[in-house]
């Protein structure tokens, strides 16, 4: 692995690596600059001494993160299903007595 000085310039690197040799996506090399950027807490669990275990740790990343903005969209997506409140019998003939008028 090439010479940086910080731990994120050798991850951008190896995003970009990954990218030009068709490892990930596009959507995927997003995602994981954006966790660069943010600092995820996943990220300071990637060890950068070894290219390849850095490659499938990004790759596994990747992976996780575009699953979960998945399942958020799909639950997003999902319609709200409204059940009608189940009243008292009781109370509902009471309340049709009221509402109508009352003839002599």
């Amino acid at each position: 692995m090439h010479k940086f000085d910080t731990i994120q310039g050798k991850l951008f690197y190896t995003v970009y690596m990954m990218h030009q040799q068709r490892e990930i996506d596009t959507k995927q090399k997003g995602i994981l600059k954006d966790l660069i950027i943010q600092k995820h807490p996943s990220m300071n669990k990637i060890k950068t001494d070894n290219t390849l275990i850095t490659r499938r740790s990004l790759l596994d990343l990747a992976d996780v993160e575009e699953d979960q903005k998945d399942e958020q969209k799909i639950e997003k997506n999902r319609p709200i299903i409204i059940r009608p409140i189940l009243t008292n019998s009781k109370y509902k003939s009471n309340q049709s007595l009221l509402s109508s008028p009352q003839r002599k």
